[in-house]
């Protein structure tokens, strides 16, 4: 079992939020080489070795020195756009003689946040903001592991094609309304299957052409736990 991080958009965080998603999809770094058995391409998937904490990819009956970075059992923290917001009369800002107010207004260094104050009970995140005016944003990829409010336990890995995904899975991505109102500036259509949905979603990500492209992708199945990493059973 292994602790990481990971990024998650705001739509994708509400959608963890609200329970609706329970899967995610990351590309395959570096692709596969696949070949030919009987006409056909080569099957490729992960495959859990015994004493290995990451499961290797296999092509056919050939099993690669390549590792995926994702197993099961994994605690995944989530990280988001965020601004620390620790309280400005509590008595931790004392051992560092400086008040809040004095604390943001000199660069809002992470590293000054008292440890009494360090939690996402005392951050803002921009995922559930009501008011966001004037906020300025710390990016999810500066989110340091005590602020993160959400951790996923990791339950399934497999690997695929991108397009080999159905409604089923899509839906699990979190691509129900109210999650994707737009999607790359493109209103999302009633009559879209989940899939469709899913399809447009990634090339907003990804690029106008990443769905065609069809890559080799890991999908990963997770419980969200609300919560610090720190403060969720191992």
């Amino acid at each position: 079992m292994t602790d990481r991080p990971i990024i998650f958009s705001a739509p994708m965080v509400c959608a963890l939020l609200d329970g609706r998603k329970t899967q995610t999809r990351r590309l395959l770094e570096p692709q596969p080489d696949t070949f030919l058995v009987d006409g056909a391409e080569c099957e490729v998937q992960a495959i859990h070795i015994e004493g290995e904490a990451e499961p290797r990819i296999a092509t056919g009956r050939c099993i690669t020195t390549q590792k995926i970075r994702f197993a099961v059992g994994d605690r995944l923290w989530v990280k988001e756009n965020f601004v620390p917001d620790p309280s400005c009369d509590d008595d931790a800002w004392d051992d560092w003689r400086m008040s809040y107010t004095e604390w943001s207004g000199c660069g809002s260094r992470l590293r000054d946040v008292p440890d009494a104050l360090r939690g996402p009970d005392n951050c803002y995140f921009a995922a559930t903001a009501r008011n966001s005016t004037g906020i300025r944003w710390r990016p999810s990829i500066h989110m340091p592991r005590w602020a993160s409010r959400l951790t996923l336990i990791v339950e399934g890995v497999k690997v695929e094609r991108l397009q080999d995904i159905d409604d089923d899975d899509a839906r699990a991505e979190g691509t129900q309304e109210p999650t994707l109102r737009t999607i790359g500036g493109e209103l999302a259509q009633a009559a879209w299957s989940e899939r469709q949905v899913f399809q447009r979603l990634w090339n907003s990500l990804h690029g106008p052409d990443a769905w065609d492209a069809n890559p080799w992708i890991v999908a990963l199945s997770f419980r969200v736990v609300r919560g610090n990493i720190d403060e969720v059973p191992a």
